[in-house]
Order: C-alpha cells, then structure tokens, then sequence
C-alpha cells in the first residue's frame, strides 16, 4: 500500500528549487537595425516601372493598327509577295501581343518579388526581382522597336528600365543585405506561463 504522503509533490519541489544558473555567452548580441528607407524607394520605383510599362501597352492598343501596318511595312519584298495581307496582319498582332504579355509578365513578378523583399523579407526574392529585371530589359527595347519613332514610348521605356534597374541596385546595398539576413527579433510574450 502506497502513503501518499511520502508522494513527492512536483509544485513544492518546483517552488524549492534554486535559481538556474545565468551563462555568459562570448557572442556579442545581433545589433538589429529598422528596415531601411532605400527598401521602401525601391517599392516605389518598382511601381513605377510598372506604371510606365502598362502605359506603353496601353498607347499600343490605342494605336495597334497602325503599329501592325508600320510592323507589315517592315516585311522583306518576298515575304509579303509570298504570304497574303490578312496572315501578315495576324503575325504582327501575335508579335504585338507576344512582347505586350511577356513584359506585363514580368513586371507582375517584379511587383510580387519586391512584395515579398520588403515586406515578408524574403531575401531569396531579389533573384527572381534581378532576374525579371534582366528579362525586361530586352522586353522593352523591342517594345520601343516596334512602337517605331513614338517619342512617348522611348521616354516611358526609358523609365521602365532606369526605375527598375536603380531599384535593382538599392536590393543590392550592403544595408539592405543585412536588413534582410539579421535574424528574428527577440521573442517578447514567454512560451509559457509563469508558476504561481
């Protein structure tokens, strides 16, 4: 037969316990720092090249019969003798809308990479943001190729590329690479509740 007396009790003991001992660590603590404001100029920037972009493709739509013809004018003699005008109008409204949708593609993924640096401070997202930026640039210089002589377009692709490489770049910074690297902030709310 037990004696629940004799039972230890894990309160009491817990109550009677001496203090754990405190170590000292020879790292010294992570010196944490605020998100820098060259994040948020290159959120903005980002939105700005996008911007630019759906207004050149906007401006293309506006104007697309005469991009297709100025597009058709450019054929070689042969190929225009070779090919009836209806099959070379759709060749240049696929090519129009090929470089229309792959550069809304990729500023859409370079919305949502630079989402996910500055906010969820994913720092594997400046590469798919670098990336996107690379694959623009020769996107827009054909877009500006066949907008023709539009001084509109070449000002709004200029934009697109300049926005999108200096935002590029301020990923880039020493400061911005340890903002996104530093580890978590110390945990204020305990794991659990203090013993009574």
């Amino acid at each position: 037969m037990t004696n629940d007396a004799a039972t230890p009790s894990w309160d009491a003991e817990r109550r009677q316990a001496p203090q754990r001992p405190q170590f000292s660590s020879s790292l010294p603590a992570e010196d944490l720092i605020p998100r820098p404001r060259r994040m948020l100029v290159a959120l903005v920037l980002a939105i700005v090249a996008a911007l630019a972009w759906l207004t050149i493709v906007a401006l293309g739509a506006l104007d697309l019969d005469s991009l297709r013809l100025s597009l058709v004018d450019a054929l070689p003699e042969d190929l225009r003798t070779e090919y009836e005008e209806a099959t070379q109008q759709s060749a240049a409204s696929i090519m129009l809308g090929v470089v229309a949708g792959l550069g809304t593609l990729v500023v859409v993924a370079q919305l949502l990479a630079m989402r996910a640096i500055v906010v969820a401070r994913t720092s594997l997202a400046r590469i798919v943001y670098a990336v996107a930026t690379v694959v623009q640039i020769p996107v827009t210089l054909v877009a500006l190729l066949l907008a023709g002589d539009a001084a509109t377009s070449t000002v709004l692709g200029g934009v697109v590329v300049a926005s999108a490489v200096v935002a590029l770049v301020l990923l880039l910074t020493p400061r911005a690479s340890r903002w996104l690297r530093q580890g978590e902030a110390p945990r204020s709310i305990p794991i659990a509740a203090a013993a009574p």
